[in-house]
């Protein structure tokens, strides 16, 4: 079973970074190519080191998602409290998966 087409959730850069420099970058108007390239490059070096943190985490949470519905695209991204987690230091690097899962996976390759 191929993974799902043109996921946005299992791109990171349509998953949220973008996303995200695009929407600090809609604070500001801009009218000619130069003032959007100088928005765009504002915008990309006050990106937050927490933002990307996140979005990393949400992407490993949809590879691990997809992987438990054997590929299929009707998979429910799972939630977690990034915030909270961060302020008991709790807030993990990595997601872990389970080996089975992995053994799993690699059979209906």
């Amino acid at each position: 079973m191929c993974q799902p087409l043109n996921s946005p959730d299992l791109n990171i850069l349509d998953l949220g970074f973008l996303r995200a420099i695009q929407s600090l970058k809609y604070k500001e108007a801009s009218k000619t190519i130069d003032d959007l390239v100088s928005g765009v490059e504002k915008a990309f070096n006050n990106f937050s080191v927490i933002k990307s943190d996140h979005i990393f985490l949400s992407l490993q949470l949809c590879m691990k998602s997809v992987l438990e519905e054997k590929g299929d695209n009707h998979y429910k991204i799972k939630h977690t409290s990034n915030d909270a987690l961060r302020r008991r230091g709790r807030l993990p690097l990595q997601i872990r998966c389970d080996s089975q899962l992995v053994q799993n996976s690699l059979a209906l390759l």
